[in-house]
């Protein structure tokens, strides 16, 4: 058994090695990723392109281990249009020989991790050529069993995006700002969590301090698995505007939740508040967000939304903010949210709602809402 933890020293890595490696197609990879889901412990797959390449968008359940860096990759692609192929490789190869034995180690950390759970070892790069195989060479000269993906990355986007434009059956949870759809979403288990993958709450106020987003294709490539993994099984998903954050929805998807059977969670304007308060300050508090930083991030927020909301309504709410963080009381800070709930967000949902031309199949509080979802 090869073990990751136990390899040390030098590892012999043959360039041109004799030793035949095996491959599986995109779409068979893209099953593997997409069961890989489920399990408790998946085992990632290697993508051996480079950094700049992976940041791009990758997928979930991926380990960015490259061949080539940006930088050497640049140079090999300078040389491949100046001289040729034959010399690209060439000149690939005395790039990664002085830090090829540390590729080749950190490849086999994951091979060995996969075989200890008995799961295949996937490896691709843009397009299922050179990069993926010399790697899937290298691992299988030092007795891993690797599976290079045909197609690479390429491949397995094309599958993806085949997944994003076959939806299965939807039921929508809608409700207004702060009425717990995604607290009750996770008590659900055949739920989509849209905007648990867009790492996004869905407002001018969904993005805490130090948090940050996927780019759109890894939002896309991870729900397109998600999607397959429910293998055409009716979803619970949460309502949400064309964009979550600065993701947006794939092109039809928005227009397929319209037309889906609606959810009505009904919640007083009160337990809304409180809601978001825990969500939003409570919970960062304790987490260990300092307070000032915690205070001037709900002030950028509130600007955002200055032109909509009004600058008289604006400047209020900004007063009440420096109030409830002075103070640190909670009824202070249920004001200010309150205000924003009444005068902002519950008009636009109102909106929205007429718009669509929503009419619920069902309404009720948490729990008959809850009920419902697990009867059916």
């Amino acid at each position: 058994m090869i073990s990751g933890e136990g390899i040390k020293g030098p590892i012999k890595v043959v360039w041109k090695g004799a030793i035949l490696t095996s491959s599986l197609s995109a779409a068979e990879a893209y099953k593997i990723l997409s069961q890989r889901l489920q399990q408790a412990s998946p085992c990632p797959a290697i993508d051996v392109r480079s950094q700049g390449e992976f940041a791009k968008g990758s997928f979930p359940l991926v380990a960015n281990i490259p061949i080539l860096n940006d930088e050497h990759r640049h140079q090999v692609g300078l040389c491949y249009k100046q001289k040729g192929q034959p010399k690209a490789i060439e000149l690939g190869h005395q790039l990664v020989e002085p830090i090829k034995g540390g590729l080749a180690k950190s490849w086999l950390q994951v091979a060995a991790q996969c075989e200890e759970q008995a799961q295949e070892l996937l490896v691709f790069c843009w397009r299922g050529g050179l990069r993926s195989k010399i790697a899937s060479q290298w691992m299988a000269e030092a007795g891993a069993h690797p599976l290079r993906v045909e197609g690479g990355f390429k491949g397995l986007r094309r599958q993806a995006l085949r997944a994003l434009g076959d939806l299965p059956p939807m039921l929508v949870l809608g409700g207004m700002t702060g009425s717990g759809k995604t607290r009750l979403l996770a008590e659900l288990n055949n739920k989509l969590d849209l905007e648990g993958l867009a790492r996004h709450r869905g407002s001018a106020f969904g993005l805490l301090p130090r948090e940050s987003q996927p780019c759109q294709m890894d939002f896309e490539n991870h729900l397109a698995l998600s999607l397959s993994a429910a293998q055409g099984k009716e979803l619970i998903v949460e309502d949400e505007s064309r964009r979550i954050g600065r993701i947006s929805l794939p092109n039809g998807m928005y227009e397929h939740m319209a037309r889906c059977p609606f959810v009505l969670l009904e919640v007083s304007v009160r337990e809304r508040a409180h809601n978001i308060f825990m969500e939003y300050i409570s919970a960062p508090l304790v987490s260990g967000e300092e307070s000032e930083v915690l205070r001037v991030h709900m002030k950028s927020c509130t600007e955002r939304i200055r032109r909509k909301l009004g600058g008289v309504r604006t400047d209020e709410v900004l007063t009440q903010i420096d109030r409830a963080f002075s103070t640190g009381d909670v009824e202070d800070h249920l004001q200010w949210i309150g205000f924003l709930l009444v005068n902002y967000y519950d008009p636009l949902y109102g909106h929205s709602m007429e718009r669509k031309g929503a009419n619920p199949v069902f309404s009720g509080n948490y729990e008959e809402c809850l009920d419902y979802f697990k009867m059916l």
